[in-house]
């Protein structure tokens, strides 16, 4: 049997907020998208199927320029090491 951490997050609309479009996008442990909602992915030029489908390892680096990828993986790096020094 493996550990696998789960978080569940439970969004909620706030009242009197814009009926706009809903962007949200959810990755695993690994990176890879689990989750797209339609608008984010057209908005990317993508569908949300191919996106999930891909199973990129870090597709987050995939979706951000230069240098904000950079920025991006180094404070994944510094989150998951954090958060390596509180188990023991």
């Amino acid at each position: 049997m493996v550990d696998v951490p789960l978080i569940v997050v439970k969004l909620k609309r706030a009242p009197g907020s814009s009926s706009g479009p809903q962007y949200l996008l959810v990755t695993d442990d690994k990176g890879r998208i689990t989750h797209v909602t339609g608008q984010l992915a057209k908005r990317l030029g993508n569908t949300a199927s191919k996106m999930q489908s891909n199973q990129a390892v870090n597709a987050m680096d995939m979706l951000l320029p230069e240098p904000f990828v950079k920025l991006h993986r180094w404070v994944r790096d510094a989150f998951w090491r954090a958060l390596g020094s509180f188990s023991a």
